[in-house]
């Protein structure tokens, strides 16, 4: 089979109905499953830089699938549906793609990286602390750590998981930090800045980036937290004030807010929980404004609410936002 097609099909385009032949798709997850009846089949998730899609490979068609791993790239054919208000695709056949654009996969932030990079110096010139400064001039003069972070992800799968997204994640977090600033100015910019600068910092290290985004196996086993915690504080300079790194490995380790979302200890300072706050602000606002805006026009043409968002725990209402994007 010819594996060097150009890709002319995208998620975002896909609806219900569609039959899709030989056309390049990265396997974002593959899970080998067994049904009620004892037959084996293959729960999979497809992407490209539009988006993603569940699908299955039914027993039938294994024949006719090569397996796959996250990252690999498959030529694949198969029929669009509907199942719980979210379309899935029945894969028919599989076959490894030996040539494509990586860019056709990956899935990239909005804004330019370059340009975000630079509105995140403008932060860090706000910060007047020399101990801080120091610290963020020895991260980031670093090239190959500078360069990492500015094409890192902030998730997996659920926000601003996509190149660049932890840069976008991070300018969020700095801005809604500043607006709190200006309604408690008694609260320590220096402090909350760096740490919302450096709160995710580990996720240069929990994720591996290709043709997707896949978890490292240090990053399953240790956690962005920790290794970001870890990092900071072996490459402190020396004579940086203990108790003020101290506060900040604090909000590092604390601003998930709960116990039972990793953060080992909860926020005690006002600093810890407007970084908190800002993080989980990030989060939702950027799953509520990708999941609207990937689900208009999907489905039926008076479909006024997305699929169920497990994480929002909540469908979406997105009739306003389907006549804007008419106009």
């Amino acid at each position: 089979m010819a594996n060097n097609l150009f890709k002319q099909v995208f998620i975002k385009d896909l609806k219900e109905g569609d039959r899709i032949s030989g056309q390049p798709f990265v396997i974002k997850s593959y899970r080998t499953l067994t049904s009620k009846n004892n037959k084996q089949y293959i729960d999979i998730t497809i992407g490209d830089k539009t988006g993603s899609m569940k699908g299955k490979i039914w027993s039938d068609n294994l024949v006719n699938c090569q397996e796959g791993r996250e990252g690999d790239v498959f030529l694949i054919s198969g029929n669009i549906d509907s199942f719980s208000n979210s379309l899935q695709m029945t894969i028919t056949s599989m076959f490894k793609a030996d040539e494509f654009e990586v860019s056709d996969f990956l899935q990239v932030a909005r804004e330019n990286p370059d340009e975000m990079y630079s509105q995140l110096t403008q932060f860090m010139a706000k910060i007047e602390d020399e101990d801080f400064k120091d610290l963020l001039e020895t991260v980031f003069d670093d090239e190959n750590i500078r360069n990492t972070f500015k094409k890192a992800p902030a998730a997996f799968t659920v926000h601003h998981s996509y190149a660049g997204g932890l840069l976008e994640h991070t300018l969020d977090c700095l801005v809604l930090a500043e607006s709190l600033l200006e309604r408690y100015p008694k609260m320590r910019k220096d402090l909350l800045f760096t740490g919302a600068i450096l709160h995710d910092f580990g996720k240069i290290f929990e994720f591996d980036i290709s043709t997707t985004i896949t978890i490292s196996d240090r990053g399953k086993l240790l956690g962005h937290i920790y290794m970001g915690t870890e990092y900071i504080s072996k490459i402190a300079p020396k004579g940086f004030d203990q108790e003020k790194l101290n506060e900040l490995m604090h909000l590092l380790l604390s601003h998930h807010g709960e116990l039972e979302f990793g953060s080992p200890i909860k926020p005690k300072t006002i600093e810890a929980v407007a970084l908190w706050m800002a993080d989980m602000a990030s989060a939702k606002v950027n799953m509520a404004y990708n999941f609207t805006y990937d689900n208009i026009g999907i489905g039926n043409d008076d479909q006024n609410f997305s699929p169920y968002h497990k994480h929002l725990a909540t469908d979406l209402y997105l009739k306003p936002y389907i006549a804007e994007e008419d106009e």
